[in-house]
């Protein structure tokens, strides 16, 4: 779950949220500051949240796998990083629960990863799960440059889910629209927005 915010955004697309899990104590102590849905930290990549996530009445499971693996800041070793492993357990978790619908979300690079498509065509050929992905580009409706992978995986008995695509915004959306003039920044707080010169050669990275 993150601090929440996948949850938050579903939410408004109609879902209800009942369970929210991490393996980071700290992001939970965050994501039960906007929600009041109960939490529990554990691991995905264990049994540790079979448990708890079978004792809660829900039909879908929704996750933002590591990103690490295929980010460019993370080096982009793919099933090399250990972190990978997040995504094979969410799609474990999701089938033992019997979730009718798991949501994946990654870094737009995930959508090309040879490994995580090897996975996912490895699941639905074992589960019978349908399968939608594409890459949706937040740019054309806000002021902010974020590509995303979504995958939207669906049970035999509910079908495969048509793609909907972001609709697109013109003009694009500029930061003046959102903020109208420039907010005060500290020197420390103007410290922490900077990047350094590692994160710099990364992103420049092709």
């Amino acid at each position: 779950s993150g601090i929440g915010c996948l949850g938050f955004g579903l939410e408004h697309a109609g879902f209800q949220v009942v369970q929210r899990c991490d393996s980071n104590a700290r992001m939970l102590e965050l994501a039960s500051q906007i929600h009041s849905a109960p939490t529990t930290v554990g691991d995905v990549c264990n049994d540790s949240l079979l448990t708890v996530l079978g004792e809660t009445s829900f039909g879908s499971i929704a996750a933002g796998v590591a990103c690490q693996p295929n980010s460019r800041l993370g080096d982009r070793r793919q099933e090399c990083d250990p972190r990978s492993l997040t995504l094979p357990g969410v799609l474990r978790l999701g089938f033992l629960n019997r979730c009718g619908i798991i949501i994946i979300e990654c870094v737009d690079a995930a959508g090309t990863c040879p490994w995580v498509q090897g996975v996912l065509k490895a699941f639905t050929a074992l589960t019978g799960y349908h399968i939608a992905q594409e890459t949706l580009h937040l740019h054309q409706t806000w002021p902010a440059r974020r590509s995303r992978w979504w995958c939207i995986l669906t049970h035999p008995c509910i079908g495969k889910v048509p793609w909907e695509p972001m609709p697109t915004c013109s003009p694009l959306p500029l930061v003046a629209n959102l903020i109208d003039q420039f907010l005060p920044c500290s020197a420390p707080e103007l410290a922490m927005l900077e990047l350094d010169l590692y994160e710099l050669r990364r992103f420049d990275a092709v």
